[in-house]
């Protein structure tokens, strides 16, 4: 009732994302989701982030999610590095073979109403090692594609993460330049 109350009060979102901690974790996340989609008639597109670890969970919540009459749903799985550097970022020893595995299950439900993308924030954690990734998800899933993989910089706040002054020790211009090299774009940047 709440979240309808707030949508009814603020009409019009185009793109929503439902984000956490995990919010596949929620027993009422399709519920919520439903509440999204039916305030607003116009979404465009819902997007929800996961960080894998429950793969079939997740595989099943998202064919309930595309049950819901939503234009368009993506999902983000994520991952900070190859196997063992993600572990070590995420603290769980399952982060690398969860996400592989739920990023896997959800590849093969894509279509025009649904796409799934590796997620990777650069850190000064991970910056190091970002061009390891792709190889790393190719091993494990031979068809990925530079493509599927979308790139965070990370953020500052001492409000939301408490983390001023700790995550990166190199300019934002050249956190760009990397991601634009990982991507396959070779331009400088402006």
């Amino acid at each position: 009732g709440e979240i309808r109350r707030f949508l009814r009060s603020s009409p019009g979102f185009s793109w929503v994302d439902l984000t956490g901690g995990e919010p596949f974790l929620r027993d009422d996340l399709v519920d919520i989701a439903a509440a999204v989609v039916e305030e607003n008639p116009q979404l465009a597109l819902l997007h929800l982030p996961s960080n894998g670890l429950d793969p079939e969970r997740v595989e099943r919540m998202v064919k309930q999610l595309l049950a819901l009459p939503v234009r368009r749903l993506v999902l983000t799985i994520s991952a900070d590095g190859p196997p063992d550097l993600n572990v070590a970022l995420r603290g769980h020893p399952e982060a690398w073979t969860g996400a592989m595995d739920t990023l896997g299950r959800l590849r093969a439900l894509s279509s025009e109403r649904f796409a799934v993308y590796l997620g990777v924030t650069l850190s000064e954690h991970n910056i190091e090692q970002s061009a390891d990734i792709l190889p790393a998800v190719q091993r494990s899933i031979p068809a990925f594609t530079a493509d599927e993989l979308h790139w965070n910089l990370a953020q500052e706040s001492e409000h939301f993460y408490d983390n001023l002054h700790e995550i990166v020790d190199r300019p934002e211009l050249e956190q760009v330049a990397t991601m634009r090299q990982l991507s396959g774009d070779a331009r400088p940047p402006r």
